[in-house]
């Protein structure tokens, strides 16, 4: 999957529309927001893939740096089910990202929604 293929969000535009919703609700009542917490070498607030309903399509969001075409800070998706596992892989940026993807498919409601093979979701998980 080709991330300059999806539609693009800042990060100021980010948190500026989809952020404050989500830091709105309690934490237990958002899966949505820590849906893949990095490990704690990585800030805790950060994250890979955001559920919010301020997009319509999978869209990739920049991170504020130079390059972050090639970097992104973050993938947000209007619903878990719009995760693939090509997309998955394709926002991976650092060796903390297969954490988090590991993460992300072991968790049993997750697994259970995403709409991959069971074989892609234990290969994700074994690595």
């Amino acid at each position: 999957m080709n991330l300059t293929d999806l539609p693009h969000m800042t990060w100021t535009e980010f948190s500026r529309t989809a952020l404050p919703k989500l830091k709105a609700g309690a934490r237990e009542d958002s899966p949505q927001y820590v849906l893949c917490p990095y490990d704690s070498m990585e800030k805790f607030y950060r994250r890979v893939v955001v559920v919010t309903d301020t997009v319509s399509v999978p869209t990739v969001v920049r991170a504020p740096r130079a390059r972050s075409n090639r970097k992104p800070a973050a993938v947000a998706l209007p619903d878990l089910a719009a995760l693939t596992l090509p997309l998955a892989q394709s926002i991976v940026r650092v060796g903390t990202d297969y954490i988090v993807l590991r993460q992300l498919f072991t968790d049993a409601l997750v697994r259970d929604r995403f709409p991959s093979g069971e074989e892609s979701v234990r290969g994700v998980a074994a690595a």
